[in-house]
C-alpha cells in the first residue's frame, strides 16, 4: 500500500533551489569571478580541474536560464523526493548533473567543438529521467500514461536541440544517467517494507 504523500515542501529540493538562487545572486554581484572559476571548460578540465563537473551544476547564465531550471527542478524534484526519499533524490540529482557534464566533456573531445557551459539542466533532466523510468517500470506512485511519458521525452529532446546556446550533450547525458538510476531507485516506502521483512526473517531465525 502506498502511504499518503506529505504536502510539505521537500527539503532537499527546496535547499537546491535556494543554493542555486544564492549562487546566481553572487554570480551577478561578483561577476565574472564565480563563473570563470566554476564553469565547464574543456581545456581546464583536461588540465585537472575536474571539480568543474560539479561546480558548473550550480551556475547559470541569466535570469531566464535559472528561472526555467528552478521551475522544472521544483516541479519534478518535489514529486520525486517525496516518493524515493531525501538521500536517494540528492544522489540522483548530483549523479545526473555530474554525468551530464561528463558527457558534454566527452562530446567536446570527440567532436573537437569547444564551448563553455553552466547550468543545472543536466541534473534536472536526470530527475525527469528517473521519473520516466519509474513510470515505465509501473512503480506504485508513478502511474503515468504512456502518452505523457512519450510527450515528456519528445519535449526534452526537442528543447535540447531547438533552443540556441543549449548544451544538449549535458541534457542527454543527464537524462540517460537518470534513466539508468531509475532502474535501481525504489520508493522509500518499498525499501522500508523490504528492510522490515528481512528484519522479521532474521528475528525468526534467532
Amino acid at each position: 500500500m502506498v502511504p499518503e504523500i506529505s504536502r510539505k515542501v521537500s527539503p532537499v529540493t527546496l535547499t537546491l533551489v535556494i543554493i542555486n538562487t544564492v549562487v546566481f545572486g553572487l554570480t551577478v554581484l561578483l561577476a565574472p569571478i564565480p563563473t570563470v572559476f566554476g564553469m565547464m571548460d574543456y581545456d581546464l578540465v583536461s588540465k585537472g580541474q575536474v571539480y568543474r563537473l560539479f561546480t558548473a551544476i550550480f551556475l547559470h547564465g541569466g535570469v531566464e536560464h535559472i528561472l526555467s531550471n528552478m521551475v522544472m527542478l521544483y516541479a519534478a524534484g518535489d514529486l520525486l523526493e517525496k516518493r524515493i526519499g531525501h538521500v536517494r533524490f540528492a544522489f540522483a540529482y548530483l549523479l545526473s548533473g555530474i554525468a551530464g557534464n561528463a558527457v558534454s566533456y566527452l562530446y567536446e573531445k570527440v567532436s573537437g567543438v569547444r564551448y563553455t557551459a553552466v547550468g543545472a539542466s543536466g541534473a534536472v533532466y536526470g530527475i525527469m529521467g528517473v521519473i520516466i523510468c519509474l513510470a515505465i517500470r509501473k512503480v506504485k506512485g508513478f502511474e503515468i500514461p504512456k502518452q505523457r511519458i512519450l510527450l515528456a521525452l519528445f519535449f526534452s529532446i526537442y528543447s535540447s536541440f531547438a533552443i540556441p546556446n543549449i548544451d544538449y550533450a549535458a541534457h542527454i547525458g543527464g537524462m540517460i544517467a537518470g534513466l539508468i538510476a531509475g532502474l535501481f531507485l525504489n520508493p522509500a516506502y518499498e525499501t522500508d517494507t523490504i528492510r522490515a521483512v528481512l528484519q522479521d526473517g532474521q528475528d525468526e531465525l534467532r
